[in-house]
């Protein structure tokens, strides 16, 4: 078993230093093996999912995602709650004695306990908020979750701030695969909507079991409430935050499911999903490595600034082409891939794509967070959070799916960009080192866009089969990008692809 921290069993441990542990001197390569590691799952878990999205799609209905969805609102809510803001207290403090881990514990597995006791109590007013029944029994059984998170907090912070991210990788995909598996057994079966109740239960279970096992430290029974006040300040400015950042992203599910139907719910929580997919699996590989790394050079500003250029570089080049591709060829991806049935996807797809470009180089909440700048991001992210809600409730008057589509995409760009330039200068990071670090990828990702539509648009009245032609598009649209990334003249991004190609002969594997 792999064990994080030195005398974590040791009746004499007295606490984590996360300077110790990783060590300054190594942290570059820690990165690096971060990015290795981290890449290899969210790539790897971006593909797996797709599939696992293709095969429950052609099982089920965009009734069954929309039902799933109305609770899944209520239900990443409460897991929010349940940490109540110390996971990221554990990760950004550089010193923790076992008293205050052991607090936090059981103060967790309590919060996780009474939050299923009160979403059993809630569950008939959630059926009757959406005038819809089945939602009650799927909120009961999903909030179940509450306790799988409680329970697992702790050692996935200790986890993450020691940067061994192979044991992530490792949790991650035992939980995605057996509950991906779970929900397409149930829904070969007949289970309908269950099916993904299912899966949204096994996963985090068996995360939570991989958690302890990868994990050397064990809580005592213990718990002082004077051993949670250095990390409260932080943990409650931060909880506030992920509770405002939640709102930011589930409130447009909430309305909709509301003052729409299931239906059309469905339509817009697959729509996003696929939005999601290359932000969250390719600049959350970046993202979620630099966060912890930000947070042990967090007094040294130069380096920061040279880790926040790389990181935009590195996300945008990923992400960018990723996503203007998909808008281009959205039409024929959607018939081909998921069936007649989500014709509609197609064209919220493409409304949400600008939000999606916005969220993918977001790192400005990693880079205050690292800094101890929690009130900051919690007071920016519930300004956020108000826009967005006022802006969907007018949009939602029109009755129009593609209208608040449109809306979320221009709410989150009018209000995050600022909001990232800002926090840049934080760092002294100015306006232009953040289009210099973004300018690559946005012209190249969109030259190659328009080229794809352009052929999109020609092979339509040929007698290619969809399959064929979308096969062409992707193929052509990847060299086309690929060349001008090889041939684009700017000095840092040479930079980087000279870095990539010595790591990739240096190491020749992920490390072990």
């Amino acid at each position: 078993m792999t064990k994080l921290f030195k005398g974590h069993r040791d009746p004499d441990f007295r606490g984590v230093d996360a300077e110790h542990e990783v060590g300054v001197a190594n942290l570059k390569q820690k990165a690096l093996e971060g990015f290795g590691w981290t890449g290899l799952n969210r790539i790897g878990k971006q593909v797996v999912q797709f599939g696992i999205s293709i095969v429950l799609a052609r099982l089920l209905f965009p009734r069954d995602y929309g039902l799933v969805g109305m609770a899944a609102v209520f239900i990443g809510l409460g897991r929010i709650l349940a940490d109540l803001g110390f996971g990221g207290a554990v990760v950004q403090k550089k010193e923790l004695t076992q008293i205050q881990l052991s607090s936090v514990f059981w103060l967790n597995v309590v919060t996780g306990v009474v939050l299923w006791g009160i979403a059993c109590l809630s569950a008939p007013w959630l059926a009757r908020f959406y005038s819809t029944p089945e939602v009650g029994p799927i909120f009961i059984v999903s909030s179940l979750s509450f306790v799988f998170a409680t329970a697992s907090a702790v050692p996935r912070a200790l986890i993450y701030k020691a940067l061994r991210f192979r044991e992530t990788f490792l949790l991650d995909w035992g939980g995605m695969i057996l509950g991906g598996a779970s929900s397409i057994g149930a829904a070969a079966a007949g289970l309908g909507y269950w099916s993904l109740v299912i899966g949204n239960l096994v996963s985090p279970l068996v995360a939570t079991v991989l958690a302890w096992r990868f994990c050397g430290w064990r809580p005592k029974l213990a718990f002082e409430l004077s051993a949670l006040r250095d990390i409260a300040g932080f943990g409650s400015y931060y909880l506030g935050f992920q509770l405002f950042r939640y709102l930011t992203g589930n409130i447009d599910y909430l309305i909709i499911g509301k003052f729409l139907s299931a239906t059309e719910l469905g339509l817009y929580t697959m729509a996003f999903r696929l939005i999601e997919i290359p932000r969250s699996q390719l600049s959350g590989v970046i993202l979620s490595v630099m966060y912890p790394v930000f947070a042990i050079v967090q007094d040294d500003e130069p380096r920061t600034q040279r880790g926040l250029q790389k990181t935009l570089l590195g996300v945008s080049l990923l992400v960018f082409p990723i996503l203007f591709g998909l808008a281009a060829v959205a039409p024929q991806f959607i018939g081909v891939v998921y069936g007649p049935k989500w014709s509609g996807v197609s064209v919220l797809l493409r409304a949400l794509t600008p939000a999606g470009l916005v969220y993918s180089v977001e790192a400005a909440t990693a880079v205050l967070l690292s800094r101890g700048k929690a009130k900051a991001v919690f007071l920016v992210t519930a300004g956020r959070t108000a826009a967005l809600l006022v802006s969907l409730l007018i949009g939602i008057q029109t009755g129009s799916l593609l209208v608040v589509a449109v809306v979320v995409s221009c709410v989150v760009a009018i209000t995050g960009i600022p909001y990232q330039l800002w926090a840049y200068q934080q760092v002294g990071f100015g306006i232009k080192d953040f289009g210099h670090s973004l300018t690559p990828a946005l012209v190249l990702s969109s030259l190659m866009a328009v080229a794809v539509y352009g052929m999109s648009f020609t092979l339509s009245f040929t007698a290619l089969r969809s399959v064929g032609a979308l096969g062409l598009e992707v193929l052509i649209g990847a060299m086309l990008y690929g060349a001008g990334l090889m041939a684009w003249p700017w000095e840092p991004l040479r930079e980087l692809r000279r870095s990539a190609l010595r790591d990739v002969r240096r190491r020749g594997r992920f490390p072990n």
